[in-house]
């Protein structure tokens, strides 16, 4: 139907009142107290889950706002995830459980001739160029 109304959580008030009503007090009493100590702890089980329901809705808000690291784009069910990438001269190391190291593994240094003693510069269409070297090159400076 178009117009039928949102499904409520269940209120168990008016069913005490009917099973007040029902006179079953005073005709059957065991079967009275187990339906109205059933209907109390159906009121609290339900009282709890909603409860629950409205801290989760919180944390689930509260997730929203993170922001991640991530190894994978998870954008779609983290808006706030950045994606980490490795890239030339960069290593990520993430062995230990909660951090991520960066490392540099290359430097940026000029190329020259070699000449331990004056060292010139190599020079192309009148700039001077620049190599990689790694982090563990006996010749860093």
């Amino acid at each position: 139907m178009a117009f039928q109304k949102e499904p409520e959580q269940p209120q168990y008030a008016d069913l005490i009142t009917s099973l007040d009503n029902s006179r079953n007090q005073t005709k059957d009493n065991a079967l009275w107290q187990t339906i109205y100590i059933l209907l109390q702890r159906l009121t609290k089980s339900r009282n709890m889950f909603l409860k629950d329901l409205k801290d989760l809705e919180a944390f689930v808000d509260r997730l929203r706002n993170i922001t991640f690291v991530t190894q994978d784009d998870e954008t779609i069910f983290l808006p706030n995830s950045r994606r980490l990438l490795e890239s030339l001269g960069i290593d990520l190391d993430d062995s230990i459980f909660g951090e991520i190291t960066i490392r540099l593994t290359h430097y940026w240094t000029p190329l020259t001739d070699g000449s331990e003693t004056a060292a010139e510069l190599i020079y192309a269409a009148g700039e001077a160029i620049a190599v990689q070297a790694p982090n563990d090159s006996p010749f860093r400076p």
